[in-house]
Formats: C-alpha cells, structure tokens, sequence
C-alpha cells in the first residue's frame, strides 16, 4: 500500500512540475530563437518577407532543436521512449511549429509596419513575441498528448 502511494505522490508530482519545466525550456528556446532572428536583423535588415520569413524559419528551427533535447531530457524525462516514431513525431510537431511562427511572424509584422508604423526591429519582434506564444501553445499540447504520450500501464 505505501508503495502504491508513494507512486502515486511520484506521478502527481511529475505532472505537477511538467508545465511549468515546460515554461522555463519555453524561456530558453525563446532566448535563442529572438537571439538568433535579431543576429540576422543586426546584420542584414531587410523589409523582405521572403528573407524575413527566412531568419524567421532558421531561428526556430535553432529554438526547436534546443526544445528536443531539454523538453525530451528534463520536461518529459519520465515518458520518453527515444525511438524512432518519437524523434519522428517530435519534428512534424517541429513543423507545425514554424509553420505556424511563420505565418503569424509574416502577417502580423506586416501590418504592424504598414498601420501602426514602428521600426523594423520592434514589429519583427512583437510579431515574434505573439508567433511564438501562438506556436508555443500548440506544441505543449503536442507534446504532451502525442510525442511524449503516458506510457502504458505494464500488467505485473
């Protein structure tokens, strides 16, 4: 019985903590992905949605591969099962991911440079900030209810 308990206890636990691991992996795949647009926007600044949408792609792909191995080794340390369908599943969540960044990055920028006219610089990144906000959300719930499912219950 107590074994029963402390598992239990164990598992609430784990799940209790996983948001908000979740959260400050969020916080670091945020920092490289705003670090590496705004190295891109430092050297080369550019009105062009095409090579925007290119720093964009190539920030959050940088930002993605940094989740995978925190989210996989930290957040969902307990689910992982590290085979190939996860990996897998993990990069078509990847996927959905900068599809997603992309496309609100593109048209939110977009008119926040034609009708509220800030600077480059400040549009792209509070464009970035709601892409990736967006984008975050969809992949929690990726994460957590399809790559990094609950392991089955094992009968003894």
């Amino acid at each position: 019985m107590g074994r029963v308990v402390t598992e239990s206890v164990r598992t609430r636990n784990l799940r209790l903590l996983r948001y908000p691991k979740f959260l400050l992996v969020g916080l670091v795949n945020a920092a490289v992905d705003l670090l590496v647009l705004n190295a891109f926007l430092l050297v080369h600044p550019t009105l062009s949605s095409p090579v925007l949408l290119t720093y964009n792609t190539l920030a959050v792909i940088c930002a993605i591969a940094t989740g995978y191995v925190l989210n996989r080794r930290w957040t969902f340390r307990d689910r992982t099962t590290n085979t190939w369908r996860e990996r897998l599943l993990f990069w078509i969540q990847g996927g959905i991911n900068v599809l997603i960044n992309d496309l609100i990055l593109l048209f939110l920028s977009r008119y926040i440079i034609a009708h509220l006219h800030f600077p480059l610089v400040v549009s792209s990144n509070v464009a970035k900030g709601v892409a990736m906000a967006s984008s975050s959300s969809v992949s929690y719930l990726i994460l957590h209810f399809v790559v990094f499912r609950k392991k089955p219950e094992t009968s003894s």
